[in-house]
């Protein structure tokens, strides 16, 4: 991480609740839930993108088995 020199983040993706940033001369990451933010080296971003990934691939799977559907009220 340069010490010397103010973050230049950009925008990777944005949802509505969330966004995640990057500031590619420090290679770090910066996660943005509602009020807070998280910032994280690339290994563990990485690592958060997968269980995210795993929980929602899993959410998919089991309402194709099961053959629930999901509606909005």
């Amino acid at each position: 991480m340069n010490k010397n020199v103010n973050c230049m983040s950009e925008v990777v993706v944005q949802g509505r609740f969330s966004s995640v940033t990057l500031c590619s001369e420090c290679n770090l990451y910066y996660l943005h839930i509602g009020p807070m933010t998280f910032r994280l080296e690339a290994d563990i971003f990485e690592s958060v993108c997968q269980m995210f990934a795993e929980l929602y691939l899993n959410r998919q799977l089991q309402n194709e088995v099961t053959g629930k559907a999901i509606f909005k009220h």
